[in-house]
């Protein structure tokens, strides 16, 4: 398959055989049992070894690397060199194929492989790539009959580039198929990655860190500049990446443990240098991630297509203390909006694909029912923070649109450290076993107030008869009254449907409202369903909405 077969970073299950595909509940309770294995066995390793590993060893190596980095002003990239390598247009990008014969350790007989992406198109500043093997570095520099060109004209072009590297890597591994090598992770592009869960395709993506975006002075972009790969051990199941990592205001190094599965997990182990001379940009954003949302139910009848929905991931669901859970449904807003919740040492946050009917999509080529889920889960106590939610008004499913991170309230000294575990799921599969917001709809109501319609589900709330004392909780900010608010069993799907409007006082349009409140953006609405007003625990997640202004 030619480099172009794959969506590029823009365009951007079978869990077990024992379980049918379509039960989420037995594939969340998998993808729960697994994080619980891994955990359990991280934990007995770490109470094993009192001793830094090899593994530690290199990272604190590298960290001198870019702690070095920090103290010298920044270099940056050659503009003439990144001229020349644009020249490869996306066309010309699409043409050229990696030759698989030239896969890393492809006749080693281990379960892992890489292959590599040439220099073009966007991809105008090449990192270093090298492995470490035995203990031992090697560089591989970049070659051109590792690669297929569509014309002899498109091989002279890229010749005279004189490249010394490629522009990032891929890693195989026999994923959904014990027989067959398929593609799991790949880096390309300034610090942006992708993975993949078994039987999934490519979707939404990760980056190492996000500086200052949407910011008056414009978003500082930083790259990693060398990767090392640690060849793996026959019997192994996990493979280490190390990146350094450099920007204007900062330098890093990341380690990636990347172990392939049901859900593809990735342990990440950060540290961010300030430097000299600088301070930490105003935002530091981490563990962003990035997906595309066109429309769902919600508003598909904004658009002149015959997919019933389109999108990568439909949800950003996150976690605080106990078992608070909340879930905020994505949307593709008219302008740019950008929401803020308090999360403080989060439990998690994630970019949900929680539909995976492909009767809800019909796309036979694209299969966003099969676009994988990203779940962050912190390891340690990341302390006082934001999670922030940028959406970005598109008319094409082509671009991302979608940005997630935490950003903590406070980067004080001069070095940031934070460890994180990324669980790249397979569409349908929520992090908990609680009652879940399936669907949202909304349509205008009179005197320019709004009918929400909210189907909740989930094996717990099934069990519960339709004469039973549930009770729904709805909250709006700003004083908006609630008004004909219902909750009823849906005999359809077992769950329960929950009806309300607002309305604004006086009967005045909600934008004409909120427009004379100056610098607030949106009214803030949540829900949640309990077994009575007076208990305490919530049968289902927080149900939150942002309704734009």
């Amino acid at each position: 398959m030619g480099m172009g077969g794959m969506e590029p970073w823009h365009d951007f299950r079978r869990i077990l055989n024992i379980f049918n595909k379509n039960n989420i509940l037995a594939a969340s309770l998998l993808t729960l049992f697994s994080w619980a294995m891994l955990s359990g066995t991280l934990r007995a390793a770490e109470m094993e070894e009192t001793a830094p590993d090899e593994a530690e060893l290199f990272f604190e190596k590298v960290a001198d690397k870019a702690r070095a980095v920090s103290a010298k002003p920044f270099a940056p990239a050659n503009e003439s060199r990144a001229n020349a390598i644009r020249e490869i247009s996306r066309r010309d990008w699409d043409g050229i194929s990696f030759q698989e014969a030239r896969r890393l350790w492809r006749d080693l007989g281990l379960d892992f492989q890489a292959g590599f992406y040439h220099p073009g198109f966007i991809f105008d500043q090449p990192p270093v790539i090298s492995v470490i093997e035995d203990g031992a570095e090697r560089e591989i520099p970049f070659a051109q009959d590792y690669f297929t060109y569509d014309n002899n004209g498109l091989k002279e072009k890229a010749e005279k580039l004189n490249l010394k590297s490629f522009a990032g890597f891929r890693l195989m591994y026999p994923l959904h198929d014990a027989e067959r090598l398929d593609e799991v992770v790949s880096f390309l592009g300034a610090t942006h990655f992708r993975g993949l869960a078994r039987h999934s395709r490519y979707g939404m993506e990760a980056r190492a860190l996000i500086l200052n975006p949407a910011h008056a002075d414009g978003e500082e972009f930083p790259y990693f500049r060398h990767f090392w790969i640690v060849r793996p051990q026959p019997e192994e199941t996990a493979i280490t990446v190390f990146a350094l990592l450099d920007s204007p205001s900062l330098a890093g190094v990341y380690r990636f443990v990347i172990t392939p599965g049901p859900s593809t997990v990735m342990e990440v182990k950060s540290r961010l240098f300030k430097r000299k001379g600088r301070e930490f940009p105003e935002t530091v954003g981490l563990a962003p991630l990035g997906s595309m949302y066109l429309y769902s139910e919600k508003e598909g009848r904004r658009f002149n297509n015959w997919r019933p929905e389109v999108h990568n991931s439909d949800m950003l669901l996150y976690a605080g203390q106990g078992q608070s859970w909340f879930s905020r449904p994505l949307s593709n807003p008219e302008r740019l909006e950008i929401n803020s919740y308090e999360l403080r040492s989060p439990k998690g946050f994630g970019l949900m694909q929680s539909d995976d009917d492909f009767d809800h999509y019909q796309d036979l080529k694209a299969r966003y029912d099969l676009r994988p889920s990203l779940w962050v889960e912190p390891v340690g106590d990341w302390g006082p923070g934001r999670l922030e939610l940028f959406e970005i008004p598109a008319s094409q499913d082509v671009n991302s649109n979608i940005l997630a991170f935490w950003r903590p309230d406070k980067t004080e000294g001069d070095e940031l450290n934070y460890e994180y575990k990324l669980f790249w799921m397979p569409a349908g599969v929520i992090p908990h076993q609680m009652g879940r917001a399936a669907d949202t709809r909304m349509v205008p109501w009179k005197g320019g107030g709004r009918h929400f319609i909210i189907d909740f589900e989930g094996p717990a709330l099934s069990e519960i008869p339709a004469e039973s004392g549930l009770a729904s909780l709805v909250s709006v900010s700003d004083g908006i009254q609630v008004e004909g608010k219902t909750l009823v069993k849906n005999q359809v799907t077992g769950g329960w449907r929950l009806e309300f409007k607002i309305r604004p006082p006086e009967g005045g349009m909600v934008g004409e409202l909120m427009n004379a409140r100056g610098d607030k953006r949106s009214l803030h609405l949540e829900a949640v369903l309990k077994k009575g007003e007076n208990f305490s625990d919530s049968l289902t997640e927080t149900w939150v909405y942002d309704l734009p202004y």
